[in-house]
């Protein structure tokens, strides 16, 4: 891993179309072709290792160490990778690319060696820089997922609500609906256990509703 600290800029323009094409379709393979969706990181840290960074390869470093350590298990190598990553993309000062690895590398890679405590800020400050580059795809990203951990690491519902009314509209302005339904659904949950629901039991509230949601999921 230290050598890819070191390798030469691509120059190949066919190799760099690649690198924009596997990476701009990257989360629609995880989502709906995740069997795909090693196979295409594998190329691109291939592509990457044989020819040189491109300005992609630091979120193809991060994506490789989520494969690692989501599904082969490899955490140690899979948290390397997600370092080589930052100092990667810091390096090469790939902008456009500077959230989506933040995101990565912090909300899906760190939490398997590090508290999750300790990820919150960064997520803040990779949604700043999704904003600041006009990702805003990868500005939500951290802000759902923000929530998210501080909810499971047990933070104080009386803060964390008034934190989840001002979040999602913050979504909501980056006009960001799946993943603000994916929010939807954990603040309902915090709403339910604040008692803002006639029926605790069920996600049906203010601001989710299970039973209409859950006929959209099967469409």
């Amino acid at each position: 891993i230290k050598e890819l600290d070191n390798l030469p800029l691509m120059t190949d323009p066919f190799k760099q179309a690649a690198m924009r094409i596997l990476t701009s379709v990257a989360y629609a393979a995880y989502t709906a072709v995740p069997k795909l969706f090693p196979l295409m990181v594998f190329k691109m840290v291939l592509l990457s290792i044989k020819h040189g960074n491109a300005l992609e390869s630091p979120f193809a470093y991060s994506l490789y160490g989520l494969v690692l350590c989501g599904k082969l298990g490899d955490i140690d190598t899979g948290y390397q990778f997600g370092m080589l990553a930052l100092r990667t993309v810091e390096r090469l000062r790939a902008k456009a690319f500077e959230a989506r690895t933040m995101y990565i590398v912090n909300g899906l890679i760190k939490h398997w060696q590090r508290p999750v405590r300790e990820i919150l800020s960064p997520l803040l400050e990779a949604y700043q820089r999704g904003l600041e580059s006009g990702n805003l795809e990868y500005a939500a990203f951290p802000l759902y997922t923000y929530t998210y951990y501080s909810f499971l690491c047990g933070k104080e519902l009386t803060k964390l609500e008034p934190e989840m009314t001002s979040y999602h509209e913050a979504i909501s302005q980056l006009k960001q609906e799946t993943i603000l339904r994916r929010y939807q659904i954990y603040w309902q949950v915090v709403l339910n256990l604040r008692g803002h629901t006639d029926n605790p039991r069920r996600l049906v509230g203010e601001v989710f509703n299970e039973e209409k949601m859950l006929i959209r999921y099967l469409e």
